[in-house]
């Protein structure tokens, strides 16, 4: 794709290269590079998410992220996939504020609703840049890593994607929360005592074990702890430790 200081491009990529046949899926990981040295990251573009629908969702923190499905757990696939891989990708070179950029503020993209969230920075959208800042166009791409093993008996199957209601059609409403915000800490708080809790629950319609969980971040309950990620925010100029931002999870 080709960005310019300040653009989103947000396409899905149709019938990618990937493994075929019986196989069972054991990590899928990404990385956004640039044509001139594909083995860093365009340090100010911000790949804000990736996504390859249905089995992974990732954002920024790819780089440190671990999906890996531990044994003898796999991902079993090898009828006829197609698949689709969603980049949403946001420029930062020049903006007058990027943090805000990679929140998709509102008012930063020309919307006049407050707040923020992915329906202000959608596809050839752009982010308000420094007065008089001009940038040269830059090619990046993602360069994704599949690892894999061949299905055979020793593979347990692992569903990445059950309804509790047993439907197997897409519902036109649901009530997943995508996107939330945190209100502001009041005057006078001290930094670390200001805490927001959100929490979200669901049944399974069978019993079974937690092979893998883990949560995605941006920047900005009782009961027992199944699985808990963290943010790691950057603290260098360095591709993967770019300060302030979200680089990897703990979990």
């Amino acid at each position: 794709m080709v960005m310019e200081p300040g653009l989103v491009s947000n396409k899905n990529y149709f019938n990618i290269d990937f493994p075929r046949g019986h196989i069972g899926l054991k990590s899928f990981n990404a990385d956004g590079v640039d044509g001139d040295d594909d083995l860093s990251i365009v340090r100010n573009s911000g790949i804000s998410g990736n996504r390859l629908t249905q089995y992974f969702g990732v954002g920024a923190e790819t780089r440190r992220t671990s999906t890996h499905i531990p044994h003898p757990y796999a991902i079993q696939v090898g009828y006829e996939e197609g698949w689709v891989l969603n980049v949403h990708a946001i420029d930062t070179r020049g903006a007058d504020d990027k943090m805000g950029c990679t929140e998709c503020r509102c008012d930063l993209y020309g919307f006049f609703e407050a707040g923020g969230g992915l329906h202000c920075c959608p596809d050839d959208s752009r982010c308000r840049l420094k007065q008089g800042f001009r940038g040269e166009n830059k090619r990046i791409y993602l360069r994704y890593t599949v690892k894999y093993v061949e299905w055979d008996s020793s593979s347990i199957v692992t569903d990445v994607w059950t309804k509790a209601d047993q439907s197997k059609g897409i519902r036109a409403t649901h009530h997943c929360k995508v996107e939330y915000g945190v209100e502001s800490c009041g005057g006078g708080v001290e930094k670390d005592g200001c805490v927001d809790t959100e929490s979200v629950s669901f049944s399974f319609p069978v019993g079974g074990e937690v092979v893998y969980g883990v949560g995605h971040q941006h920047a900005g309950g009782g009961g027992r702890t199944i699985c808990s990620s963290k943010p790691i925010y950057g603290k260098g100029n360095e591709a993967g430790n770019e300060a302030g931002f979200i680089v990897g999870e703990r979990h």
